[in-house]
């Protein structure tokens, strides 16, 4: 019989940046580092991401085994493998693997995302109060600023994929990854919207950036710091989850073959939860409804029909999701004709993703994207106007850069 008070689960994530063929740094003494720092964490559930190296996979699976995980869930492979690694002091009842069908792009060697097999992996863990259903992700990664953000359609279909993958689940549900999304941005609403996710560490008031600009490892790309590493809960059909704690972990300094040095290039997440039926447990909400209210703040439940989620991946096809910077507000589309008239500057091509899950995205949206992309692109260039070279075709499309002002 469940205790009054509830069952408490203690959960972390990591992302280990365990990247195989030396592509990251100190890799087996970080893992090693790791590896102890877990098993001091007296977790019962651990879900890791960006296990890419076999050796990597090694380390940490030692040291579950002393650390008394008995049940492990991930995928061998290193090329195509996800990089999910789930470690649990309770049985794994059943496991299931679903890969993102947008994933990336197979041509961008140097963003790996493709080539990882994201997905998310959904699992049902066995505790003394009843089953609890547990995701570890990861999403894809964003390269560049916000304005000059090329796969966040691929991230979009990705969190409705993921929405999708959860809509029937009606055990209470813990979501723990890196989702390479700030809350200032409109996917996280998405996410937490259709979904019906809780933001752990917002509903503790305990938010605290998983990158951080101090990180050695992030000295040669700094962007400052960012909360991209989630715990999310939603509770279930008839026990709701409540938030004890959340606290950041593996934010240490470390020095590796004397250098400067850190556990990974993100820190950690561990949440005390407590999963029963509290009195006046929350449900989500309804759905809201139309383009313009999905786009900026989406509402879901997990338990939506299947037909009403459809329609909410087929809206969500139509959102415009690239913004203009200041300075590419100030750089004007112009026909190729008007342009002949201006000074050259060069050519930029804009890419964006056509397609939400198994959607064909509204034109006039990618039209948008692509030309706001340019724009942006041309204002780095000292540009003021740019004229489309050639017609959108596969979310892709060539823009000549000009000055136009005193030409």
């Amino acid at each position: 019989m469940m205790p009054r008070e509830g069952l408490r689960l203690r959960v972390a994530t990591l992302n280990v940046w365990g990247l195989p063929w030396d592509l990251a740094r100190h890799t087996l003494p970080r893992m090693r580092a790791i590896r102890e720092g877990l098993a001091a964490l007296d977790a019962d559930l651990v879900a890791l991401q960006e296990v890419w190296s076999a050796e990597a996979r090694q380390v940490l699976l030692e040291g579950a085994e002393r650390a008394g995980w008995g049940w492990r869930w991930h995928n061998r492979a290193d090329l195509g493998g996800s990089g999910l690694l789930v470690l649990s002091r309770l049985p794994i009842a059943e496991a299931r693997f679903d890969p993102y069908r947008l994933r990336g792009r197979p041509e961008r060697l140097r963003h790996g995302d493709y080539w990882g097999g994201k997905g998310f992996a959904l699992l049902g863990i066995e505790t003394p109060g009843g089953p609890v259903a547990v995701v570890d992700t990861h999403l894809h990664a964003q390269y560049g600023a916000d304005a000059a953000d090329e796969y966040l359609g691929e991230r979009a279909g990705q969190v409705v994929e993921l929405a999708a993958g959860l809509s029937g689940v009606a055990a209470p549900l813990v979501a723990a990854g890196d989702f390479n999304l700030r809350e200032d941005q409109p996917l996280y609403r998405v996410l937490t919207g259709l979904a019906g996710l809780r933001d752990a560490a917002a509903e503790r008031d305990a938010r605290q950036p998983t990158v951080l600009g101090s990180n050695p490892y992030r000295s040669e790309r700094p962007r400052g710091n960012a909360r991209i590493d989630y715990l999310f809960v939603r509770d279930g059909a008839l026990r709701g989850i409540r938030v004890r704690s959340v606290e950041r972990i593996f934010d240490e300094s470390l020095r590796l073959g004397g250098e400067p040095a850190a556990a990974s290039d993100h820190a950690g997440l561990l949440a005390e939860l407590e999963i029963g039926a509290p009195a006046g447990a929350r449900r989500p909400s309804t759905p809201h409804s139309g383009v313009s209210r999905l786009c900026s703040r989406a509402g879901g439940s997990p338990s939506m029909p299947a037909r009403r989620l459809a329609v909410l991946i087929a809206l969500l096809a139509g959102c415009t999701w690239v913004p203009l910077t200041p300075e590419g507000e100030q750089v004007r589309s112009v026909t190729p004709e008007h342009a002949e008239s201006c000074q050259r500057l060069g050519r930029t091509t804009s890419r964006v993703a056509d397609r939400v899950w198994i959607f064909a995205r509204n034109e006039r949206a990618i039209r948008e994207e692509l030309a706001s992309l340019a724009r942006n692109e041309a204002a780095l260039m000292g540009g003021d106007a740019v004229a489309p070279e050639t017609r959108p075709e596969g979310g892709r499309q060539t823009f000549g850069v000009y000055r136009c002002r005193g030409a």
